[in-house]
């Protein structure tokens, strides 16, 4: 009986060391598996204020490719006003896809308007960088403005 009993003990003791034993591999895998979980909400934690910033970021450049946008708008409507401008304004040759012909034909009715000033006496040259031409104008000749018409009429139906 006592033997009996010892190893009643003896088989106790080992149930319990095995027991012991498996409880502290349980404790371990769950104190790694709390671990794990702690470094995953320090990851979510970091990638959210991650997130966070590349919203702001975004959002940045957002509104900076809004002010871009926006400058280029003013840009091409400010470039449209001064093609149109260009477009009405006969007398201006940059740009113009014949400004060599206009240019021939401006010297040219220039040229005649001044032989027709120096028969006429009393001139006045008004002279234009912007335009590159010279209107020449008699005062109280409206027979010259009228000659000046009808030059700029038929030259300009040759082409």
């Amino acid at each position: 009986m006592n033997y009996q009993l010892k190893d009643d003990i003896d088989n106790k003791q080992n149930e319990v060391i095995k027991r012991d034993s498996i409880i502290e591999i349980l404790y371990n895998k769950l104190k790694e598996k709390e671990n794990d979980i702690t470094l995953f909400q320090n990851e979510n934690l970091s990638l959210r204020n991650c997130q966070k910033e590349l919203n702001k970021i975004l959002d940045n450049k957002k509104n900076e490719m809004i002010n871009i946008e926006k400058d280029l708008y003013e840009k091409l409507a400010k470039l449209l006003i001064k093609k149109k401008i260009r477009q009405r304004d006969d007398l201006h040759f940059d740009g113009h896809p014949q400004s060599s012909i206009l240019k021939i034909l401006w010297v040219w009715i220039c040229r005649h308007m001044q032989m027709l000033i120096k028969e006429q006496g009393r001139n006045i040259y008004i002279g234009n960088k912007n335009h590159r031409f010279i209107l020449c104008l008699r005062y109280g000749s409206s027979r010259l403005i009228k000659e000046k018409k009808e030059i700029i009429n038929l030259t300009l139906d040759h082409f």
